[in-house]
């Protein structure tokens, strides 16, 4: 018999035969490969949204939209932050003050952009996530952005 090898991120691998730890002669039904610490226990989760928002946002100036520090105790996933201002700007997104993403908005384009992370981006126990802009046009804008997350129950 054949089962499933999956990455942590639950991407299909190959199909091989894997024998059960528990049942000898039976094959596992699914295998992942990685970091055991990265493997979800099981525990429930339940999906969870943070809105935030800076008002009358000036140029020049970089300015923390939102901000988020994430259980000491819960597993936690990030799925997606979605953003929207009433300027063209440049969206920074930091988890511990390390930069992980930097996405921007442009003349003549959408003024929503969203950092997409399907697979859910972990975050370590109380990690810090900031998400900052900064716009040089000449008006003051209001700018928003809302949270996707996970944490295990």
């Amino acid at each position: 018999m054949t089962g499933p090898i999956r990455s942590t991120t639950g991407e299909r691998i190959q199909d091989a035969f894997v024998e059960s730890p528990t049942r000898l002669n039976q094959t596992a039904v699914e295998v992942f490969v990685g970091n055991a610490n990265d493997i979800s226990t099981g525990a429930s989760l339940q999906l969870k949204t943070d809105y935030q928002e800076s008002i009358g946002v000036v140029a020049g100036i970089t300015t923390t939209v939102l901000t988020k520090t994430f259980s000491a105790t819960k597993e936690s996933k990030i799925y997606s932050i979605s953003c929207s201002g009433e300027n063209i700007s440049v969206y920074e997104l930091f988890i511990n003050s390390v930069l992980i993403e930097k996405k921007r908005t442009y003349l003549g384009s959408d003024l929503n952009i969203k950092f997409d992370y399907s697979y859910g981006l972990k975050a370590s126990l109380s990690a810090l996530l900031e998400l900052k802009i900064y716009h040089t046009r000449p008006s003051v804008a209001d700018f928003n952005a809302t949270l996707k997350f996970t944490e295990a129950l």
